[in-house]
């Protein structure tokens, strides 16, 4: 597995880590599955690497149907499972180095956690706010 970028949840759309004045690096998955769910939607906002690195090659572009959907689907138990097809298909481009599993739980009439269990034993969650559209609680358990 190679280096990538450590990003972490603020609650105000991802950070990067700094670590002695220079940008952390990490071998893990979370970078990749957190901008995939919530890098950038369909008309190349959000992700900055969308308009910055790809503006001319959309194929590249993160498009993130999960933040999407989040942004427009009721949160009943219809929504639940419209959102739990759409991290599938946002993850489907990594099924070749992890398996996974996704749920997805309604906290409250504002409030859905996103789990995800990798093959490793790794489980990601994500707790979206639909008041605030955005991630307000991640962690690695």
């Amino acid at each position: 597995m190679t280096k990538d970028i450590e990003l972490y949840e603020s609650g105000d759309g991802g950070e990067l880590s700094i670590l002695n004045g220079d940008v952390s690096l990490i071998e893990t998955l979370y970078q990749t599955i957190y901008i995939a769910l919530f890098g950038g939607m369909a008309d190349g906002t959000d992700y900055w690497a969308n308009n910055f690195l790809f503006a001319t090659k959309k194929s590249k572009q993160y498009v993130s149907e999960t933040e999407k959907l989040l942004n427009e689907v009721t949160l009943n138990s219809s929504g639940r499972l419209k959102i739990a097809r759409a991290v599938e298909n946002d993850l489907s481009f990594i099924k070749s180095i992890a398996n996974y599993e996704v749920n997805v739980l309604i906290l409250s009439t504002n409030r859905i956690e996103i789990d995800i269990l990798l093959s490793s034993g790794t489980e990601l969650q994500y707790i979206w706010d639909n008041a605030k559209n955005e991630v307000i609680i991640n962690k690695t358990i």
